[in-house]
């Protein structure tokens, strides 16, 4: 329980393939190589209908025509269980990364570099099944004296130019802040929902707070973003409570707000 305690407070996730749906999942320590949350969610429910006392199944008192009736709805075809929710995944290609405060790959090009940002929206979804939140909650308060808890959710950034799409977010299982290129708005989502490891019709919310509508002038580039990133502007250490994909968030806001004379 120790290791999976120190996954969890590191963000610490491990990859690996569901035994049962064959989805790609994570999971923290003694977890990696079980079912998924999804595929536990359904074996759970037909457990505890097996195990109701009130069922007819396990009644002592069932008479002939009882019998002859469950006998006969053996016959009947069982019905189809819901089809799984098909997984996000990676959009677009990396264009930048900063992995334990070190940039080591850069592969936008000078005059993309000179793309003026025009909007930055502040997007997140949850991270974990609900089953796993309040442990993740607690496991904070264990370190976070001041009990300022953030909600156990995953942030990205959407950054918008005249020319392309762009993603930014904080991988902290590995220490990484990313940039991703994109065809369009539905790809940056989908590839912050793959980090949070949620199926690609998970609901998404708006950090309205810490997003600049279309069209805004902050005169930033592209290439300003990649500076701040290089240069310490915001560090890829990741750390659960002092630095993590919110923190990136808001000081994206800030630092796009600065010097801004937007409209």
């Amino acid at each position: 329980m120790g290791n999976t305690l120190d996954d969890a407070l590191s963000d610490n996730k491990q990859y690996y393939q569901c035994p049962s749906c064959n989805e790609r999942v994570w999971a923290y320590g003694s977890f990696v190589g079980s079912k998924c949350f999804k595929c536990q969610g359904i074996n759970m429910n037909m457990n505890q209908n097996n195990k109701n006392p009130n069922s007819k199944a396990s009644s002592p008192n069932i008479d002939c025509k009882q019998d002859q009736a469950l006998t006969a709805d053996k016959s009947k075809p069982t019905p189809k269980s819901k089809p799984m929710r098909p997984m996000a995944q990676f959009q677009g290609y990396q264009v930048f990364k900063v992995q334990f405060g070190k940039p080591d790959f850069d592969v936008i090009s000078d005059i993309d570099k000179k793309e003026r940002i025009i909007s930055i929206v502040t997007r997140s979804c949850e991270i974990l099944p609900e089953s796993w939140r309040d442990i993740a909650k607690a496991a904070k308060s264990m370190i976070d004296k001041d009990n300022n808890l953030d909600n156990v959710e995953h942030w990205w950034c959407n950054i918008e130019t005249r020319e392309n799409y762009y993603m930014i977010q904080f991988r902290g299982n590995s220490s990484l802040i990313e940039i991703r290129r994109c065809k369009n708005k539905k790809e940056c989502d989908e590839s912050g929902l793959s980090e949070a490891n949620q199926p690609r019709d998970e609901k998404i919310w708006t950090q309205d707070y810490y997003s600049y509508p279309w069209g805004f002038a902050a005169n930033k580039t592209i290439n300003d973003l990649c500076e701040w990133l290089k240069y310490g502007g915001f560090s890829s250490q990741y750390h659960l409570i002092n630095n993590n994909c919110q923190d990136l968030c808001r000081a994206m806001y800030k630092w796009c707000g600065e010097d801004d004379n937007y409209q």
